[in-house]
């Protein structure tokens, strides 16, 4: 049951890594190419004062963002492949290949002092199973555990997604505040300089997101498990 229904999680987070993808896609074959249109009349002018353009504290947070070491998109892949591939191998072999008879020294010398009083083969019996149930007892919570760590794994990706899709919408946002204000402009033939302040501020508002998304878009994400590249 257990396996089931990480399984069922697996196909939900691929899903999510799916759509997101082809959010990614569509942003780099209709976005981009129109961004790239509407700035390239005054890109080199703006290259050489971009460090003049500032930067609002919004777009600087998305640029500066940086997961922890546990939710970069290759520890959470490798993660995601370890527990789907080895789940089911890691639930054999805990409840196989076990002596569960064997008892420790304590165990014995306890066992022959309650014999004195009530005689050796039941109480021998009896710890023998319950030690038996004891250490499947023991396995059952190892197993519990392993469950709950990939389902805190799948959980890890699943926020990776949706921040890293956070991420992505603050530039597109800033983008698109003037995007087709800057597309009129373009087509206008004037150079940047030749620009009244407040087209001047609407292209260079333009220009940050768009190159801030760019930065962004060049970063790794996570890739479906179980799938081959």
């Amino acid at each position: 049951m257990a396996k089931k229904h990480i399984l069922d999680a697996e196909l939900v987070l691929n899903d999510d890594i799916d759509k997101f993808s082809q959010y990614r896609n569509q942003l780099q074959s209709q976005l981009m190419p129109k961004y790239e249109a509407a700035i390239k009349p005054f890109f080199n002018e703006l290259r050489l004062i971009d460090k003049n353009i500032p930067t609002p504290k919004e777009l600087k947070v998305a640029l500066d963002f940086v997961y922890p070491s546990d939710l970069q998109p290759d520890v959470i892949h490798k993660d995601l492949t370890r527990v789907s591939q080895h789940f089911s191998e890691n639930v054999v072999s805990i409840l196989q290949g076990k002596d569960l008879t064997k008892l420790q020294k304590g165990d014995l010398g306890s066992i022959a002092i309650a014999a004195v009083i009530s005689g050796i083969f039941y109480l021998f019996t009896a710890s023998q199973q319950r030690t038996k149930l004891e250490k499947l007892q023991a396995d059952v919570d190892l197993l519990c555990e392993q469950i709950s760590g990939a389902i805190k794994t799948y959980g890890r990706a699943a926020e990776e997604i949706k921040h890293t899709k956070l991420v992505h919408e603050v530039a597109v946002n800033y983008m698109l505040r003037h995007l087709d204000t800057v597309l009129q402009l373009s087509y206008q033939g004037k150079k940047f300089s030749e620009l009244q302040e407040t087209e001047q501020k609407a292209v260079e508002t333009c220009y940050r997101g768009g190159e801030s998304l760019k930065k962004i878009m060049q970063q790794d994400v996570i890739k479906p498990i179980n799938r081959r590249s």
